[in-house]
Parts: structure tokens; sequence; C-alpha cells
């Protein structure tokens, strides 16, 4: 009787703590995403940065970043994606940006 008590208590133990693990990989994922945005963000509005204007927004989910919006030539949009790829964490770019003359 005792054995089949300590043996549920460790089951419901190990489950709380695997739950938890679970949790905090997420809440882990949520801030690499935010970071991976906000280096983009950065990269692409600094003074290096391909020229303007611009107008795009960026979402990361898992590492997955997708573009939307309207950037005014090709070469700008390469200079982007290029950006995208090369900020650490990225492991998938999706690109929405539309090639707008005075965007």
């Amino acid at each position: 009787m005792i054995r089949r008590i300590l043996t549920s208590c460790l089951v419901v133990g190990l489950a709380f703590v695997m739950v938890g693990c679970a949790s905090s990989k997420k809440k882990m994922a949520a801030i690499d995403d935010q970071a991976i945005v906000n280096v983009i963000k950065s990269e692409c509005e600094s003074e290096s940065g391909p020229p303007g204007p611009f107008a795009f927004d960026v979402d990361s989910v898992d590492g997955t970043v997708t573009l939307y919006g309207s950037v005014p030539s090709e070469d700008v949009k390469q200079q982007i994606l290029q950006i995208v790829r090369d900020v650490e964490g990225v492991q998938k770019v999706q690109s929405f940006l539309e090639i707008k003359s005075g965007a």
C-alpha cells in the first residue's frame, strides 16, 4: 500500500517537472524570437542598413522569420533578406515583401 502511494507521488511529481520544463522552453523560444525580431529591426534601421524608405513588419516563431510589407527595390529586398539570414537563431525565412517605388 505504501509502495503504491510512493509510486503515485513519484509519477505525479515527474509529470509536474516535465510540464514545467516544457513551459520554460516555450518561454525561452518566445524570448529568442523577440530577440531575433529586435536584431533584424535594429540592423535594417541602422546607418549601415539598406537605404529606405521601406515599411515592413517582422514576425518570428520558433526561428522562422516572416517579413511583410514593401521595399523600394529588389536590391533593398535582397539586402534585408541577407540581414535576416545572418541573424543568429534564424532557421527559415518567409518573405512577403513587395517592391513598390517610393515605399
